[in-house]
């Protein structure tokens, strides 16, 4: 005897909202680890915090997206997908293990002169910015779009 096993519209319906928010808690959780900690060093240097900027967290993420899909680390247009009054723009991207560890590369910036990466989350000049993270094969990969707004 084959028996088919339905589901409800209603109960198909609540266990897809329930993936989709624990998804979109999962990537802001990861979102907010990077603000939170590249604002950390902001305040240690007597900076303001860095706020979120939606349209670059659009930008951000589809580049994360797309980094983590080649395998390999490169910078984006910075004026890609970026409407609107700007004074200047900037970007890291980095890949580890943890959340932590990207932002430890970028603050060290062993070998960069000038320290690039630091520059950016340290800047006066920079007030918003977007983020981008993707987890493949236990690594993150990390995108920051910083702005001058005007």
């Amino acid at each position: 005897m084959n028996r088919k096993l339905t589901i409800p519209g209603s109960a198909l319906l609540v266990a897809t909202a329930l993936l989709v928010s624990l998804f979109a808690g999962c990537v802001s959780t990861n979102v907010t680890t990077v603000l939170d900690l590249m604002n950390k060093d902001r305040a240690a240097h007597g900076l303001p915090p860095l706020k979120l900027d939606d349209q670059l967290d659009t930008k951000a993420q589809k580049w994360a997206d797309h980094l983590a899909a080649v395998g390999a680390l490169s910078h984006n247009s910075l004026t890609a997908g970026v409407t609107g009054c700007y004074r200047g723009l900037g970007e890291n991207v980095g890949s580890n293990t943890s959340l932590a560890k990207v932002e430890k590369v970028w603050i060290d910036d062993v070998g960069v002169n000038p320290p690039i990466h630091r520059n950016n989350i340290r800047s006066t000049a920079f007030d918003h910015v977007g983020i981008g993270v993707t987890v493949k094969n236990g690594v993150y990969w990390v995108v920051v779009d910083f702005k001058d707004a005007c």
